[in-house]
């Protein structure tokens, strides 16, 4: 407890060594009133009350240009929205119930509403929420929220925001074909990324889609990550900066020569200027570009057999997977491969690689979250003791019925992968017919010698 002093140029911080403070409440008000000994021997006495806003003013306003935020529904189980007029901005975010199929009802502050900002665009001041609520409903056109707020300006705030999906106040034609422009798939989205030269006109575009061939309207489309910008400069900040609000194109893919055709319009709202709706006639050549994985091999295939490996079935329950783990002297392996709900060990048939979300038959490239921490890979250490590490994208891996796994698949960098991995039993059969492996006995231990590599009765390395 102390109280500080403005002197202007500096501040004094008073203790307090002694005194009385009372506490009252009337009329929705609360009083404190004080008489302290402070420690440069004087006697302070205060007066403060604290009274809850009042409605003593109104504004309402209408925003049709409302977007919604549903990317943290997952995680968070909360959506966001945001909404604009000539002289007011909002945003929200509710928490909602994942069980029931929308969020239409009632949301109040303090319980499934959480933290309303009201901002004054000209002043960018903004305006502390106090209490209130929003109501969301259908309609024809898309959720519309209506509801109230009342800021500690003792001013309450009546609002109605939707998308009214405008027409358009202009025409343009955007026509990109350059060495710049890329796609690229990342998880189960596609997306087409595409500039000018000069850098006037940039044109992103996201399909979460397995498959990026197709006939699209903005139902289709990811929203947050699709979008036209204007004029970028050095920074890469635009001008002007356009969100879709509709779209009807078609995307044509050569899977041969990895390039996509997307020719169509799409109608777009500006962010920054009001009122500004253009119809964007787009014809656009994209290349496709490998996301690389940071660690990956750029320079170098990886061939190798692998003679034994380690099955773990511990995580079958609860990842569906067999994780396959292999070492020969400094080469490694890490494979999950995802099976069937009701499979209990690894099948033979064939698993495609891929970098889509695990499920049945296939080999994933991508952060395990559930069991082992890490992606399936393939680990050679150099003489520095480096460990070089490549990550099969693409491909297939065939089990056959004596669980021995081929391997064909390339890197990010398009690197060959090539690997042979044999079950240990199979390994020490093979080994026991080889002419040149040799079996003797050494310190009470059967050990069998192959090319200069020494193996023990199960298959397992002797270092």
């Amino acid at each position: 407890n102390n109280l500080t002093i403005n002197h202007g140029h500096w501040t004094e911080r008073i203790e307090y060594l002694d005194g009385k403070v009372t506490i009252t409440e009337a009329n929705d008000t609360t009083f404190l009133q004080a008489t302290l000994l402070g420690n440069d021997g004087n006697i302070y006495a205060m007066w403060l009350y604290y009274a809850d806003p009042q409605a003593l003013y109104f504004e309402d306003f209408t925003a049709n240009n409302l977007e919604i935020d549903s990317s943290s529904i997952k995680w968070l189980s909360t959506i966001g929205f945001s909404a604009a007029d000539s002289t007011y901005s909002i945003d929200f975010r509710i928490k909602v119930d994942t069980t029931k199929l929308n969020y239409y009802g009632t949301y109040v502050m303090g319980d499934s509403l959480y933290t309303p900002t009201l901002t004054i665009r000209k002043s960018h001041e903004v305006i502390p929420i106090f209490s209130g609520f929003i109501k969301i409903s259908p309609s024809e056109n898309g959720p519309v929220i209506s509801g109230k707020l009342l800021g500690r300006n003792d001013t309450e705030y009546t609002f109605t925001l939707f998308d009214g999906k405008p027409g358009a106040n202009r025409k343009d034609t955007i026509t990109i074909n350059d060495e710049g422009l890329y796609i690229y798939k990342e998880q189960q989205k596609w997306l087409i990324w595409a500039t000018t030269p000069d850098s006037a006109k940039v044109v992103s575009i996201t399909i979460p889609n397995l498959t990026i061939a197709g006939t699209y309207t903005i139902d289709d489309l990811e929203a947050r990550n699709s979008y036209i910008c204007l004029d970028l400069n050095e920074d890469g900040q635009p001008r002007e900066m356009y969100r879709l609000l509709d779209a009807n194109f078609t995307v044509t893919y050569d899977s041969v020569a990895r390039v996509a055709h997307l020719v169509g319009s799409v109608l777009a709202k500006a962010m920054f200027e009001l009122g500004d709706i253009c119809e964007y006639y787009l014809d656009i050549t994209a290349s496709y570009t490998r996301v690389h994985i940071e660690s990956d091999v750029l320079d170098e295939d990886f061939i190798h057999d692998f003679t034994g490996y380690d099955v773990v079935t511990e995580y079958i329950k609860s990842d569906h997977a067999v994780y396959i783990e292999a070492q020969n002297n400094d080469v490694y392996a890490i494979l999950a491969f995802f099976i069937p709900e009701n499979a209990t060990e690894l099948l033979p048939g064939e698993y495609s690689i891929t970098t889509s979300t695990p499920k049945a038959w296939t080999v994933p490239t991508g952060t395990i979250t559930k069991g082992v921490p890490y992606p399936s890979f393939f680990s050679k250490a150099s003489y520095d003791g480096i460990a070089y590490r490549w990550f099969p994208v693409e491909g297939k891996a065939v089990v056959d019925a004596n669980k021995k796994i081929t391997i064909e698949a390339i890197n990010t960098y398009e690197r060959t992968i090539r690997v042979t991995l044999t079950p240990k039993r199979q390994a020490i059969d093979e080994i026991n017919a080889d002419k040149e492996a040799t079996k003797r006995v050494e310190n009470g231990m059967v050990i069998i010698e192959r090319n200069g590599v020494k193996y023990n009765i199960l298959g397992g390395i002797i270092r």
